[in-house]
């Protein structure tokens, strides 16, 4: 259950972030591709060092740093608005 309450707000961000680049903010397909490209490349980062911490803490202190990590990012997205800057 706990996978499925941190997967569901990555997922909107994930896919409702182009769709804002696009829709209100007037950019390209590909300005908004090129924008959100680089979160591949943080999961690239990231899952070799949450498989790490993984064996050191488990899985509570890294789902409660995830979970939190995300709050902010969409309390952060909430406040976006036509004129934000990328």
């Amino acid at each position: 259950m706990i996978s499925l309450s941190g997967l569901i707000p990555i997922m909107g961000a994930l896919y409702l972030g182009p769709i804002f680049l696009q829709q209100a903010q007037g950019r390209t397909a590909l300005e908004s591709g090129l924008t959100t490209f680089p979160e591949a490349f943080g999961v690239l980062l990231t899952v070799p060092l949450a498989g790490v911490l993984y064996a050191r803490v488990g899985p509570r202190l890294i789902v409660g740093c995830g979970l939190t990590g995300v709050s902010a990012v969409l309390l952060l997205l909430a406040a976006c608005d036509d004129r934000t800057g990328l």
